[in-house]
């Protein structure tokens, strides 16, 4: 596209604008048995590179689809070229995920990888105690958030993230359905910011109360998984 453009005196030049075709990003959210989910609340982001970054941001929201077709299917048109995209999906009643970053280019239509998002209705309750036996309190507790390669992150009102109470005890909500691993671990004070034994528990599909016995903070090695 060549335009005409006046130049400060009164002269004139000519500017040549380069037009590039648009991009589409698109996917699809489904559950862990591979149907559609209903209600699915899908964002897309726009990133960007800060000097002296080696990553992306999670960058700036730029549209919103509260509705998607019937098979889970999302489509965002109409996306600029050379900029970097992602999607991020939350339904009711799931774990929240998002997708990769992906670089579009002009004319380019790309297809996301399915989301296969839990059910997240378990809760766990339980205590942390020391080697002989004694509650811990302010010991952090959590689950461990990745499941089959995936990051998830906690629904709306989900706790799963957590610090013991003065008795030791501590209350996760809003899990994702199935088999899930806690980890447990003393918060490290100002002088020593590393996290020393940290231990892991296996929490079975449906069970409600867990045990975790955290090592000595002094042994560095035993109850290391």
């Amino acid at each position: 596209m060549t335009v005409d453009a006046d130049e400060a005196g009164g002269g004139s030049k000519t500017l040549d604008v380069r037009l590039e075709p648009l991009g589409t990003l698109s996917g699809r959210v489904r559950d862990e048995e591979g149907r559609p989910i209903s209600g699915p609340v899908v964002q897309l982001s726009r990133n960007v590179m800060h000097p002296g970054q080696s990553h992306h941001s999670f960058g700036t929201l730029v549209d919103t689809l509260n509705e998607i077709a019937v098979d889970g299917t999302y489509t965002f048109s109409k996306l600029i070229p050379g900029a970097t995209y992602n999607t991020r999906v939350e339904v009711r009643g799931h774990a929240t995920s998002t997708s990769q970053h992906v670089d579009i280019k002009p004319g380019q239509e790309v297809r996301l990888d399915d989301y296969l998002l839990p059910v997240a209705d378990q809760e766990v309750s339980g205590v942390v105690v020391d080697a002989s036996g004694k509650p811990l309190s302010g010991a952090a507790v959590s689950i461990e958030q990745t499941r089959q390669g995936r990051v998830l992150y906690a629904p709306s009102g989900a706790v799963w993230f957590q610090d013991t109470d003065e008795s030791g005890r501590f209350h996760l909500t809003g899990l994702p359905r199935g088999e899930i691993r806690l980890m447990a671990y003393r918060r490290p004070d100002a002088a020593d910011r590393a996290i020393h034994n940290m231990k892991y528990a296996d929490v079975s599909p449906g069970q409600a109360n867990v045990r975790i016995e955290l090592p000595d903070p002094n042994d560095r090695l035993r109850g290391i998984e």
